[in-house]
């Protein structure tokens, strides 16, 4: 299995020097945000996200002196969910569109403030949503000091190699980089891109998808996931094409043809038919490492990662993999931080965490039944007297107070490691 080439190890000293008697001990995951422009296909939506997100931030910025590292794990911002016909926005209408956030120029707003407290102790590793993003639109967003991690797989400098992090798109059919997309992008991308269109169709006037229940599948639809899983068989058998059966499922579903074109980030364009015959092998090509380097992760990489992570949206499997030489695994992705609650991913010989995300939907949010959260993860690291370690590795959510919104006193999960 490769391993993650980072020095965070020999960069987190000097920066840890100033901050000595502390308690410096903990690692801050945040993922899957999503902002956006406020389009009405935008998961995040300022005026019901923002204030959740800030109590985050807040929160994070009142412990700074006991931050070691905040640790971004990408698609903080979105440049996804939009309606074919729309050109993605660049980091700086993001900026623009979330003044609060990010302030009117670089390093402003609450994650300016945030990032003036950190120092260099705040870093970006990116997702898919926000893929061509780069170390130039970080900055834009967070400010100079902010950290670009290029490599998708991440280890914290406080955790000693024993820590991984990652998005977690690498285990995604639909969301790992492709080498055949333009800039890399991959099916995912074509998908959200119709779903979105599907859903400026059927919602009322004044709506958003904020509105919606079930909003934010990481695969980007919100069709019956059952019915699809029935026509999956053939893919996994080689009898049909991912890409052609997802692409025109979606066309048929907005009454559009396969000559329906899509903008890209650049201005280009590329037709629905042009994307069917770019990604028309996915699926196979997924276990070749050459091109996608979850390949070398366990036998039959594309099945777990198709099946677990695409119709599922879980990533347990490939967390077990990673569990085998790290002792704390963290990813995003999935939206879903109640993975790992009630299963045995929490094990003497590793833990697995999900940092969830930061846009559930109103209706997500109010059911009764299990609701949804905005959500992120906390690892805790506790040397003891005798010299051994105790980690307490948290699922943190955010509640509503008198005030407004703030984080929630005790987490959703929990789990103390000892070494």
């Amino acid at each position: 299995m490769a391993r993650p080439t980072c020095e965070a190890v020999d960069w987190l000293r000097p920066h840890l020097a100033g901050l000595e008697g502390s308690n410096v001990s903990k690692l801050v995951f945040l993922s899957d945000v999503h902002i956006g422009v406020g389009a009405p296909t935008n998961w995040f939506q300022t005026d019901i996200h923002t204030p959740m997100l800030l109590a985050i931030l807040e929160h994070v910025e009142r412990e700074a002196d006991r931050v070691a590292e905040f640790v971004i794990l990408g698609d903080l911002v979105d440049q996804w969910t939009y309606v074919p016909s729309a050109r993605p926005p660049a980091p700086e209408a993001i900026r623009e569109a979330n003044p609060v956030l990010f302030g009117a120029g670089v390093g402003g707003g609450a994650f300016g403030s945030l990032s003036k407290a950190l120092g260099e102790r705040m870093t970006y590793v990116p997702g898919n949503h926000d893929l061509l993003l780069g170390e130039t639109g970080v900055r834009t967003l967070l400010g100079t000091d902010a950290r670009f991690n290029a490599e998708l797989l991440y280890e914290p400098g406080l955790g000693k190699s024993r820590v991984l992090c990652t998005h977690g798109h690498l285990f995604s059919v639909f969301n790992a980089p492709d080498p055949k997309g333009p800039s890399n992008l991959p099916l995912g991308h074509i998908v959200t891109r119709l779903a979105a269109l599907w859903d400026s169709q059927n919602l009322k006037p004044g709506q958003s998808v904020a509105n919606l229940p079930d909003t934010g599948s990481p695969t980007g639809w919100r069709f019956d996931k059952n019915e699809l899983e029935t026509l999956i068989v053939d893919v996994v058998q080689g009898d049909a094409s991912l890409a052609e059966l997802v692409v025109d499922g979606l066309l048929k579903a907005t009454g559009q043809t396969r000559e329906l074109p899509i903008t890209l980030l650049d201005g280009s364009t590329l037709t629905a038919g042009q994307a069917i015959d770019l990604y028309r092998d996915s699926f196979s090509r997924f276990s070749d490492p050459r091109q996608f380097p979850a390949a070398t992760y366990g036998n039959e990489p594309a099945f777990f990662a198709l099946w677990d992570c695409d119709m599922n949206d879980k990533l347990g499997h490939f967390a077990g993999i990673l569990g085998e030489k790290h002792r704390v695994v963290i990813m995003g992705h999935t939206h879903d931080p109640s993975e790992q609650l009630g299963t045995r991913l929490f094990t003497p010989e590793f833990a697995y965490a999900n940092s969830g995300f930061g846009c559930p939907s109103l209706p997500d949010l109010a059911r009764p039944q299990q609701p949804k959260h905005v959500t992120f993860v906390e690892l805790e690291l506790d040397a003891s007297p005798g010299g051994k370690e105790q980690w307490r590795l948290d699922v943190r959510y955010v509640t509503r107070s008198a005030s407004g919104f703030e984080v929630a006193e005790a987490p959703l999960a929990s789990e103390v490691i000892n070494f």
